[in-house]
């Protein structure tokens, strides 16, 4: 592997194990939300849904293997609840607009549209705000 992809690697290290991790929610979350629709439960309750699913998950995933972080602390969970409310707001909001109003087909406006979004929001509120202190610049 060249030196080069090794510091992209090393650089952006905990953007990849959040997206690793991602894909272990995404896939949680995505077999609630078919499994909601499936039972023909209007998609905006299928989204709040399939997203707590995948919340718990995803605070201890996040917490010990993306943000290496040990500290136990309330007001970090609290912010983590915070975080991901603004961001399950957010993607509620989302697919209505692209399932809803645009008309795209529920599981590709969740797929394409929606986790993409939800992704790169949840992404910035973790890590700038929940786990701050175990990063450095660039990570």
């Amino acid at each position: 592997m060249s030196s080069k992809i090794k510091e992209l690697i090393i650089r952006y290290q905990s953007f990849i194990k959040y997206s690793i991790v991602g894909v272990i929610n995404s896939s949680i979350s995505f077999v609630i939300f078919s499994l909601f629709v499936w039972f023909d439960i209007f998609v905006v309750v299928a989204q709040a849904a399939a997203y707590i699913s995948g919340l718990i998950c995803s605070f201890f995933l996040n917490k010990f293997f993306t943000f290496k972080d040990r500290k136990k602390s309330l007001s970090q969970v609290l912010l983590f609840i915070l975080v991901n409310g603004f961001t399950m707001l957010t993607s509620m909001g989302a697919i209505y607009f692209f399932h809803e109003i645009l008309g795209i087909q529920e599981h590709i406006a969740y797929i394409f549209c929606v986790t993409p979004i939800v992704m790169l929001l949840n992404y910035s509120g973790l890590r700038y705000i929940v786990f701050t202190e175990r990063h450095g610049k660039g990570n």
